[in-house]
């Protein structure tokens, strides 16, 4: 007992009621807020802190928990989640259990979560990895989407997926197009699928370039691909040349988040020259890739391994970018997306003063996903920085590096700059002590963390921080899918602490809900 105590009062953390993962004194949180902060910055496989077990086990038992005991506020998460923070797998995970406690709410949910044929899969192949089954309400939805969403495109780019839809769910409708889509899977007399290709021109157009890339009639695909807009991954499938015509037709019916995964192949092929720079430059805008829900971190992540495709190859199909002049254009482009985004998610004045404290400790680095938090950082301290140009940033582990970032630094500047930084523990106090020592005042300190802290309490310091300049308000940025808090619940309210958790853009669009507008 005696042992508990020193500890409790070594670590500043009286009161505390449970141990992170780090193996300091911590708080627990709702079972709500744990679903709500899984379903925006979950993984079911390894992270620093915990193996894919446990992240599974976590993740299923609060699903289940919140699912049973208030269904409609967790679909309402499930669906923000989706759409609002950019997520898929949790979301998609967490549908499935609520059709168990809720089939009607379920339906309901069903098609503001699944969007597109990939998503419609993922339902299926974890439905039955969990031995749930496909009663009516699952199998009334799903033909619910067949029918509203089997357009001439998705019936060519996601065939496949929907030609086991109707399989299970035994859809069926007088429609030639999903006689096209089901001799995927098994035979359909000729005259059917002749109707089909008569019928929608993109079906029919998708076969002939086929066809005309292995004649090797380059110049016709190209302009075919253009003229119909066909799936670019279709085509890609079938096999396609190193053909600068043929890829410059691909890149310009590239969805968002394909071409920003594409342009090392893009710029190798030709395909991306002086003639297509200003079209790239169009294309690739904050709005673009709002709609096209693409994290802001990847566009970091694409920079960087265009610029060192030896060290940073997250995203890329191809690594072999050549080093060019256009190669130094597109990274322009992608540098000059990271502030337009931050300005797009902003709706009123970030008045006062600001700091930024991302984490920069070694455990940022490894990934969540295919998502690794130090890039994160680096995005979100960059976007602040867009909004708030005089902001100080304080990158810090086991100590701040106040001049690592300077207000000279770039939005861009300032994430590479985290992301290249690597550091040792995480000391969540350290950045509130140095303000406290330098008598820094601010009206708001965002803190992007993974919160395993092991020093000696971020609380604490807080507190303290808050006695000497008590109109301080606090804003963590949790980007970690861990299940304990660095304060008790109570300390929100009392402390002006305020917990967001995410990796969209529309995080700063909460930032200015629930902060600024308080």
């Amino acid at each position: 007992m005696n042992n508990i105590v020193n500890t409790l009062k070594k670590f500043r953390f009286h009161g505390a009621e449970t141990i992170n993962l780090a193996g300091a004194l911590a708080w627990n949180k709702s079972d709500r807020e744990l679903a709500h902060q899984l379903l925006m910055t979950g993984s079911f496989g390894n992270t620093y802190y915990a193996t894919a077990e446990a992240n599974l086990s976590l993740a299923m038992s609060t699903f289940h928990k919140v699912a049973l005991e208030d269904p409609t506020w967790f679909a309402g998460a499930l669906v923000e989640a989706r759409n609002d923070g950019f997520m898929r797998t949790m979301p998609i995970i967490g549908l499935i259990i609520l059709r168990k406690y809720a089939p009607d709410i379920f339906k309901e949910a069903f098609s503001m979560i699944i969007h597109t044929g990939g998503d419609l899969e993922d339902f299926l192949t974890f439905t039955r990895a969990m031995g749930m089954g496909f009663g009516r309400a699952v199998k009334s939805a799903i033909k619910e989407w067949i029918k509203h969403n089997t357009n001439e495109y998705y019936a060519v780019k996601y065939r496949r997926q929907i030609a086991d839809a109707i399989r299970i769910t035994h859809f069926e409708e007088n429609n030639p197009i999903y006689d096209y889509v089901v001799a995927y899977r098994k035979h359909i007399p000729e005259e059917k699928l002749i109707a089909a290709y008569k019928q929608y021109p993109q079906i029919s157009a998708t076969e002939l370039v086929k066809n005309l890339l292995k004649e090797k009639q380059y110049d016709k695909a190209s302009d075919i691909i253009v003229r119909y807009r066909l799936d670019p991954a279709t085509i890609i499938g079938s096999g396609v040349p190193d053909d600068p015509a043929i890829w410059q037709a691909l890149m310009k019916v590239m969805g968002t988040g394909m071409l920003i995964g594409y342009l090392s192949k893009l710029i190798r092929t030709g395909a991306i020259n002086e003639d297509t720079l200003p079209w790239l430059k169009d294309r690739l805008t904050a709005k673009a890739l709002y709609k096209a829900k693409t994290f802001p971190h990847r566009i970091i992540t694409t920079a960087l391994a265009l610029k060192n495709p030896n060290h940073y190859n997250f995203y890329m199909y191809t690594q072999d970018t050549p080093d060019t002049g256009i190669t130094t254009e597109v990274i322009n482009i992608l540098k000059a997306i990271l502030p337009e985004i931050g300005k797009l998610m902003q709706n009123t004045s970030w008045n006062g003063r600001w700091i930024v404290a991302p984490d920069i400790s070694g455990s940022m680095t490894a990934p969540i996903g295919s998502n690794i938090p130090s890039y994160i950082a680096g995005a979100m301290a960059g976007m602040i920085r867009s909004i708030v140009p005089s902001a100080k940033i304080v990158p810090w582990d086991t100590e701040v590096y106040e001049d690592m970032v300077t207000l000279k630094d770039t939005p861009f500047d300032v994430a590479e700059k985290i992301v290249t930084a690597s550091g040792g523990g995480t000391f969540m106090e350290e950045p509130v002590r140095y303000m406290i020592h330098r008598k820094i005042r601010a009206d708001y300190i965002v803190f992007i963390t993974d919160s395993m802290e092991w020093g000696e309490g971020w609380l604490g310091y807080w507190i303290k921080y808050k006695k000497i300049f008590p109109d301080a308000k606090a804003i963590l940025i949790r980007v970690d899918p861990y299940e304990t808090n660095p304060f008790p619940e109570e300390a929100k309210k009392q402390h002006d602490i305020y917990q967001i958790y995410g990796w969209s853009p529309t995080v700063l669009k909460w930032i200015e809900t629930y902060v600024l507008a308080a």
